[in-house]
């Protein structure tokens, strides 16, 4: 897009010179950030069984969550490996599923986790769903 875009503006300046005056020389620098195309807040939907891609936020963007209800096995709070990182915040609902975000602290890269719990009528037993992402934050 950035290549279709310089090109539009060098069509534009070369159009825009003076009979006898050379079109100027210099080619337009593109943005400097290091963040990839695409690394913006995101949404993410926590299903049991699902393994989702990594992913990919710059520094002050939001990871939203949300998951499926489970009521006999509710969804844990969402934890991150390291954060420093990548903080989360979430809430536990009356039919087991749990929301919650995620902000881009630093950059670097973290683990959001969840899982379902024990099983209500053996709490010593173990959890049926464990579910992952792995984020890296750029500047």
């Amino acid at each position: 897009m950035i290549v279709a875009v310089l090109a539009v503006l060098t069509a534009l300046l070369t159009g825009c010179a003076s009979p006898g005056t050379p079109a100027p020389t210099s080619t337009p620098v593109p943005p400097t950030s290091s963040a990839q195309a695409g690394c913006g807040p995101a949404q993410v939907h926590i299903a049991p069984a699902s393994a989702p891609a990594e992913m990919c936020l710059a520094v002050g963007a939001t990871l939203t969550l949300t998951s499926d209800a489970s009521e006999l096995q509710p969804w844990t709070p969402l934890t991150s490996s390291d954060p420093a990182v990548l903080s989360c915040v979430s809430d536990q609902h009356a039919d087991g599923s749990v929301t919650g975000a995620c902000m881009a602290q630093a950059p670097g890269t973290a683990t959001v986790s969840t899982g379902t719990s024990a099983f209500a009528g053996d709490p010593h037993g173990p959890p049926q769903y464990a579910w992952k992402l792995t984020v890296t934050v750029q500047r």
